[in-house]
């Protein structure tokens, strides 16, 4: 679309009808200061963006507020900003935005509208506007903020993201690296490690460093020292499980148990979610506001006995209204009528709510659901980690230190400071840290 004509009218500082034309290749608008060339560029852009830079980049909502209307334009006309474009098929299009008290409203050829027809397009394009404060704000910036405001004027927005994810890569690597790529990494160093610790996998790990061209041969390799390990034909799928069954055979004849922390079954799953959120219910703000009131309760107790007695007395004084219902004492109309204000203030004070006792058996109740649902989660995971509890005994320290080989002594301790921590009497672990 080629901009045709433009009208500007009670809009900044134009406070009476102006048309400007523009011609087709080029338009120089030439005047001193005060006369309305920013007006010009403001009044295309609030047309098309419904909101100018300016008020956009403003320090405060308030700083410009109610600065699109001239002040000195007629009152009861609506200001109005309106262009003519053509279509490049011979078509004119009019678009008109008026400006009144209740807000900005939108035409398109005269009729109205709530956006314009190529809205999603804008919405991706870069604004083609610097107007004198934008251009000022740009050259005072810092480099790297100058550099992205002209990238958002010319429209390279992705391109200076892009140029900010390089850089973070090159000068923070580990920072950019996902999560699922940083533990693949991890595995593999691991890997690497295990291989160079035995001459005959050495080889394998050396293939291995020198690019992905070796992976094949790697593999060959690793594959060939995987069959000769289980002495017969294995399908390549099952090597792997007959390779794990071939360690767990041997590790048996030197320590029958196990070091690993089970994983639950779906059931035990439940169980431990439900006793987890149960534990979560019960620490909730009312909980705590609960035991605070029952700190408290000696004193509100006292005034809460005092509103029951009030209201019994009150009850029955009804029936015999001269008589005081408990010591047979003459009373007044006065003394009846104190009766009911204090009563009336004691419950503005403690309100109608249970009493210490009927709090105290609450209390009491959660309490024992709380130690139950910790009972609950607590056996769960011992039991999720039995094996690691029962490795926590001198007899079973020395096996495991035998399979683990000298060097690996941090292995031991990793089992010795968990099962110390889960057990039931950690201070009684036999493990110590003095490797």
């Amino acid at each position: 679309m080629r901009l045709k004509h433009l009208t500007v009218a009670g809009f900044r500082g134009f406070n009476s009808a102006r048309t400007i034309e523009f011609n087709d290749t080029l338009t120089l608008v030439s005047a001193p200061n005060s006369h309305g060339k920013t007006s010009i560029t403001e009044a295309l852009e609030f047309l098309l963006y419904g909101q100018t830079s300016k008020v956009e980049s403003a320090d405060s909502k308030d700083e410009y507020k109610d600065s699109y209307a001239n002040r000195h334009y007629p009152a009861g006309q609506a200001a109005f900003v309106e262009a003519h474009f053509s279509d490049g098929q011979g078509a004119e299009v009019a678009l008109r935005a008026e400006i009144d008290a209740q807000g900005t409203r939108r035409f398109v050829n005269g009729k109205p509208t709530e956006i314009w027809p190529f809205g999603d397009q804008m919405s991706k394009s870069a604004r083609p506007f610097v107007v004198q404060h934008a251009l000022k704000k740009l050259l005072l910036a810092a480099p790297s903020q100058r550099f992205q405001g002209f990238a958002e004027v010319l429209g390279l927005r992705d391109v200076d993201e892009m140029q900010q994810v390089l850089v973070n890569l090159c000068t923070k690597p580990e920072a950019q690296i996902p999560s699922e790529a940083r533990k693949l990494l991890d595995d593999l160093s691991v890997f690497d490690v295990r291989l160079r610790a035995l001459k005959e996998t050495t080889p394998i790990a050396k293939a291995l460093a020198q690019g992905s061209g070796n992976v094949a041969e790697a593999f060959e390799r690793l594959h060939a020292r995987g069959l000769k390990l289980v002495g017969r034909k294995v399908p390549e799928a099952g090597l792997s499980a007959a390779l794990v069954e071939l360690r767990n055979a041997a590790a048996a004849k030197v320590y029958s148990g196990s070091v690993a922390i089970k994983v639950l079954g779906a059931q035990e799953q439940q169980r431990l979610s439900a006793a987890g959120e149960r534990i979560e219910g019960a620490m909730k703000p009312e909980f705590a506001q609960r035991y605070a009131r029952l700190a408290v309760g000696d004193v509100s107790d006292r005034l809460r006995k005092e509103f029951q007695f009030l209201g019994l007395g009150i009850e029955l004084v009804a029936d015999a209204p001269d008589n005081c219902p408990f010591c047979e004492q003459s009373i007044t109309q006065g003394i009846r009528g104190h009766a009911k204000e204090r009563r009336e203030a004691l419950l503005a004070k403690v309100g109608s709510g249970p009493d210490l006792g009927t709090l105290r058996a609450q209390m009491s109740a959660s309490l024992r659901e709380l130690a139950d649902s910790l009972s609950a989660h607590s056996a769960l995971l011992a039991g999720r980690s039995s094996d690691v509890i029962a490795a926590n005994t001198p007899e079973s320290a020395k096996k495991i230190t035998a399979l683990f080989g000298k060097g690996n002594e941090h292995g031991l301790m990793l089992i010795a400071a968990a099962g110390a921590s889960i057990g039931q009497e950690p201070r009684n672990s036999v493990y110590s840290l003095k490797f």
